[in-house]
């Protein structure tokens, strides 16, 4: 397990679930809520399932892992959490929104959501260097 093999993992694991997300997003145009809620609850397991090992990871089994980054990497993964941590805050603000049907909340929750997110995926697949 090395950092740059982490990075490329979690690059697929954020595109998969940016797949999932949109398809919500399809199933909420088309009037298809129950499904909107389903694929949301996935996305929020498999998301948060991945953040939460990737911490285990960092803190416990191996903290040295990315230190093969340089300091433009540090700069590029300081912009990252900027955009990941406030996403990873408002996921579960919208799980419970959604599934207690405040309708407005979630939908202000979801448009902020969505804008974090972009930068969560844009900044992790293209930015984030997975080569040593």
């Amino acid at each position: 397990m090395t950092g740059p093999n982490i990075i490329f993992t979690l690059k697929i694991a954020v595109a998969a679930v940016s797949l999932i997300l949109a398809a919500s997003l399809v199933c909420l145009l088309m009037g298809k809520y129950r499904w909107h809620g389903r694929l949301n609850l996935v996305f929020f397991v498999l998301t948060l399932s991945a953040v939460l090992g990737l911490e285990a990871i960092i803190r416990f089994v191996d903290p040295s892992i990315f230190e093969y980054f340089n300091d433009d990497d540090r700069r590029k993964m300081n912009v990252h959490l900027g955009f990941s941590i406030p996403s990873t805050i408002l996921l579960p603000l919208m799980l419970v929104t959604g599934l207690s049907r405040r309708r407005r909340g979630h939908v202000i929750l979801g448009c902020l959501f969505l804008a974090t997110w972009v930068g969560t995926a844009y900044t992790g697949i293209v930015w984030l260097r997975h080569t040593p």
